[in-house]
């Protein structure tokens, strides 16, 4: 049985969950995500991989022609509104869809039981909030690939910039020094994404 979960800050297109459960069935062996990104976008971090895997590639929303008509509309009606309307979803988040190395919990993520190795438990304390890194990570280690599939991405909530966790600081480390912190410690554990 598959469970789906995402941010708890983000508003759910009505098909998120059945487009999501379409992507896992062409893949069923595979974790289901709407956004992702491989761990060379982490500085310095090269892990070597099998060249022949088709990797996803994130399309920025300025190319997303469909969206940007949405959001110019949401834009202008907005003009005359007191209640304004929200930012449409997103629907092409990758081009060309395939693999990543770590799923986003922003955009919704689909797993399947066994597919994140038992270590998953073992999150260190001081990245507590690279739940999304961690449990990629765990995905590696049981040997379960990560697909970025074109679904929804879901609105964020205007809450949502409100202590947001990625502007949090912990033990002097910003979030970027976090994940560098955490994938070096992935890969002296565990020997995932390991640098060739």
């Amino acid at each position: 049985m598959p469970i789906i979960f995402g941010d708890d800050d983000r508003v759910v297109h009505p098909d998120w969950a059945k487009n999501m459960l379409a992507a896992s069935a062409l893949r069923p062996d595979m974790c289901i995500c709407n956004a992702g990104f491989d761990v060379e976008t982490i500085a310095g971090v090269r892990p070597t991989r099998n060249q022949a895997e088709l990797r996803a590639v994130p399309l920025p929303s300025i190319y997303d022609i469909t969206y940007k008509m949405q959001r110019a509309r949401q834009e202008f009606l907005n003009l005359f509104r007191t209640q304004k309307l929200r930012k449409p979803h997103r629907w092409r988040n990758f081009k060309p869809q395939g693999y990543v190395d770590v799923f986003e919990g922003c955009g919704g993520v689909l797993i399947k039981p066994g597919f994140l190795d038992g270590a998953v438990y073992d999150l260190p304390d001081k990245v507590w909030m690279h739940d999304d890194l961690w449990m990629s990570a765990m995905a590696a280690k049981a040997g379960t690939k990560i697909w970025a599939n074109n679904g929804y991405l879901p609105r964020a909530i205007r809450e949502a910039e409100v202590e947001a966790l990625y502007d949090a600081t912990i033990d002097g480390m910003d979030r970027h020094a976090l994940n560098l912190y955490l994938v070096r410690y992935i890969q002296d554990e565990y020997c995932v994404w390991s640098e060739g």
